[in-house]
């Protein structure tokens, strides 16, 4: 596996590199800027776009005792009594158990 995979590529044209790394990052699927800052801790393709891994973690637990949104059923309704309920985590980057996963979102499109 290449190492430089997921570094932001440098355009070949000017030299600079496309996406800045002054806290934030531009995402520019297909080469075009669409000018939402993307959070550090959430990756972008070697093109700088936006791909399953800036969303969701390649590596985490399938289940949690938190909840990923308000309304989420157990992802074990038939355990034994006694047994803490366990909800799927969708490998989530980001969500919270009231909001969901607006929090997600609101990292780059912000607060509607």
């Amino acid at each position: 596996m290449s190492t430089t995979r997921f570094q932001p590529r440098t355009s070949v044209s000017s030299g600079t590199r496309i996406l800045p790394s002054a806290g934030t990052r531009q995402i520019r699927p297909a080469d075009k800027a669409y000018g939402r800052k993307v959070p550090d801790d959430f990756r972008l393709d070697i093109e700088g776009r936006i791909f399953c891994l800036t969303c969701h973690k390649a590596h985490g637990p399938f289940l949690s005792p938190t909840r990923a949104y308000a309304a989420q059923k157990p992802a074990n309704p038939g355990a034994p009594a006694g047994t803490k309920p366990a909800y799927r985590t969708y490998y989530t980057r980001r969500s919270d158990p009231e909001r969901g996963f607006v929090v997600l979102c609101e990292a780059c499109h912000g607060k509607q």
